[in-house]
């Protein structure tokens, strides 16, 4: 489940607009609780366009992203990181629950949701940064208001010249999980 908690990301996102276009609706009607928020500051939203949705969503799509891009890439590589049992019998169990058997029964299940986990994680994720960072910020331009807006959080920290350092980052989270989980000497991790 851990590693699929970002695939519901665009599930909420539509909970979220619905609810806003049911207050937004409410709200132009009079509804007494909308009417009591407005004094108060409180606008409902009013842009459900593509571009809006685009402006309010994808911040916080890529921020989850990245924020669990460890753990799901590590929980994914874990569901289907397999070994030979040591009694000779030429079967496979999963390392990290050695009772579950490797692609029987309810490991299937389970593997395909990794598999899935990790193309989102392991492919995904940094093809959508490549295309942000080497198509689509280039064409805009780098202080366009939109695209600091949406994609700032991902690259103002650093230089122009290094705009594509969170890859970089990214690529370190991959290869500090493949070790951890290829090679389980903690002698060898530490080199």
């Amino acid at each position: 489940v851990q590693m699929l908690l970002p695939l519901f990301f665009p599930v909420a996102c539509a909970l979220v607009t619905c609810w806003d276009m049911l207050v937004a609706k409410l709200s132009t009607v009079g509804l007494v609780p909308t009417k009591m928020l407005l004094p108060l500051g409180w606008k409902p939203v009013t842009d459900f366009s593509f571009d809006g949705l685009g402006n309010r969503f994808i911040p916080a799509g890529l921020f989850f992203f990245n924020l669990y891009y460890y753990m799901g890439l590590s929980t994914a590589l874990l569901m289907i990181d397999c070994g030979e049992k040591a009694d000779g019998s030429g079967d496979y169990y999963v390392k990290q629950y050695p009772e579950l058997v490797c692609y029987e029964g309810e490991h299937n299940g389970y593997a395909a949701l990794a598999w899935i986990g990790l193309f989102v994680y392991a492919i995904g994720v940094p093809v959508w940064y490549m295309w942000v960072f080497f198509k689509h910020i280039p064409a805009v331009g780098y202080d366009d208001i939109r695209v600091v807006q949406r994609y700032g959080f991902l690259y103002r920290r650093f230089e122009k010249r290094f705009l594509y350092w969170e890859l970089i980052e990214m690529l370190r989270k991959f290869l500090f999980v493949a070790v951890r989980l290829l090679d389980r000497d903690p002698i060898t991790q530490s080199f």
